[in-house]
């Protein structure tokens, strides 16, 4: 199925749900622009999930090579202002429609004017991604961030998942730790208890 029928049936996805499928999405479109491709109709019914829910970039139907000048006709809500007024497109164009899919991740809802206050929708989301989400819906396209940015602030946030993920699993390990001894020690004092008893009755 797709993104979108995905998101339809699971909501709004756990933030490192969305760090794994925002990432995928970086990757594959790092992968269209080394070739020179732009996709221009960026949309979660155009992202194809696999067997594992692997986001994958499909209908290239409006897509142009980067020296290509005719205008490329997007969806409404996903178009960047420049590919709406129809002028000549980039990579910057791909940009903004990921900033859409990416603040749809968190909140399954389209971003507006004055509305993107993530953190609103999602206190557990990452303070640095309500930032360059906006920076991706910036109206000029030379102000919004290259897809290097993009994987460098996913990545920091899959780092102190994974740190996270570390810590809790140590914290459960010492809790663990305590518990066999805390159980040892019962034992032991069960034990000395009941040796110290037979011991008394043989005397007695």
């Amino acid at each position: 199925g797709s993104l979108e029928d995905y998101l339809d049936r699971q909501g709004p996805l756990p933030v490192q749900e969305a760090v794994e499928m925002a990432t995928d999405l970086a990757i594959g479109l790092v992968h269209a622009h080394s070739k020179g491709v732009f996709h221009c109709d960026l949309k979660p019914a155009n992202v194809l999930l696999d067997m594992d829910d692997k986001p994958r970039l499909a209908d290239f139907g409006q897509s142009r090579l980067s020296h290509e000048q005719t205008p490329a006709l997007g969806t409404l809500f996903y178009m960047a202002p420049e590919q709406a007024e129809g002028l000549e497109v980039t990579f910057a164009a791909d940009i903004y429609a990921f900033g859409v899919i990416w603040f749809e991740l968190l909140t399954t809802k389209k971003p507006g004017v004055g509305t993107l206050k993530i953190q609103k929708h999602r206190p557990d989301c990452p303070s640095a991604w309500e930032e360059i989400i906006g920076q991706c819906l910036d109206s000029e396209p030379e102000d919004r961030p290259g897809l290097s940015r993009i994987k460098q602030v996913l990545e920091a946030e899959a780092f102190a998942s994974d740190i996270d993920d570390k810590e809790e699993e140590e914290r459960k390990q010492k809790e663990e730790e305590e518990c066999r001894k805390k159980e040892a020690e019962a034992r032991r004092k069960k034990a000395d208890a009941e040796t110290g008893g037979t011991d008394t009755g043989r005397r007695t």
